[in-house]
């Protein structure tokens, strides 16, 4: 496939997914909550496919699992329950442990390991978006809004500011094509796009719309090579193929899974 049409691929995906985020997370906080479920699962289905190769991995208790935190995490947001029914977490972790008693499978804790790393790589994130997105228990989709589209401007701006001026690799090991000119130029452009956020969002001030674009260049060009290295690690180029130019969910949300988590702290210290 040419780069031209690889590109027009990717544009068209890219639009049209983010037409569908946007508009449900605007619409209402249950299609919010049903994305962040969609997402949750079809990342977590292509995380255990990718990693079947090394492990067989517990499927029905890592969903289990990953479903019961994203609806504690609802619940808890919402004022519906207390914070200490995230206990029950704990016995589901150990019955992944007492499960593999009975599979007699080979590599147990390898099993074990996997199944639980798709958790707390894939569902714990996910959930923690309602931490950003619930204040007091009520619903605000502009602060999920104005994050991905900075998001969404990292990434971009990493891109092509690296296909016009990228000289010097970032860490070439694991990603040839990412540099360090695509990643200065994705902190300029997305701390102007936190800046004009400030103006039209105004439930967060300026320095901490800054503060969250800082964290999300930094912290969200780390996951994208995380994920690659992931990738790496079992031979395998996308995660899917289910959004053409883009390859799979898991390759599309990768530099959410570990920014969001340092973002919703951040949020949450300052209150």
């Amino acid at each position: 496939m040419s780069n031209s049409s690889n590109f027009q691929q990717r544009l068209i995906t890219g639009i049209l997914g983010a037409a569908v985020f946007v508009g449900s997370v605007i619409f209402h906080e249950y299609s919010f909550l049903f994305i962040l479920f969609l997402g949750i699962n079809l990342c977590i289905t292509e995380f255990y496919t990718l990693v079947q190769s090394a492990a067989r991995v517990q499927k029905v208790l890592g969903y289990t699992i990953s479903n019961i935190i994203l609806a504690l995490s609802y619940g808890i947001t919402k004022g519906f329950f207390p914070s200490n029914y995230l206990m029950v977490l704990i016995p589901l972790t150990c019955l992944v442990f007492f499960a593999e008693l009975y599979r007699k499978l080979n590599n147990p804790f390898t099993n074990i390991a996997f199944t639980l790393l798709g958790v707390l790589y894939i569902a714990v994130p996910f959930s923690l978006i309602n931490a950003v997105s619930f204040v007091e228990g009520t619903y605000h989709w502009q602060i999920i809004i104005g994050y991905f589209l900075i998001l969404w401007t990292s990434d971009s701006m990493a891109y092509f500011c690296g296909r016009l001026f990228g000289r010097t690799k970032l860490f070439e090991r694991i990603s040839p094509k990412k540099t360090w000119e695509g990643s200065i130029g994705s902190l300029v452009f997305t701390i102007g796009m936190a800046y004009l956020l400030s103006i039209y969002f105004t439930m967060l001030p300026v320095s901490s719309w800054i503060v969250i674009a800082v964290i999300t260049v930094i912290s969200g060009g780390m996951a994208d090579l995380v994920e690659s290295l992931l990738k790496r690690s079992f031979d395998i180029k996308d995660s899917g193929t289910l959004l053409p130019g883009h390859g799979g969910f898991l390759d599309r949300f990768d530099g959410m899974l570990l920014s969001i988590p340092l973002i919703a702290t951040y949020l949450v210290i300052i209150g």
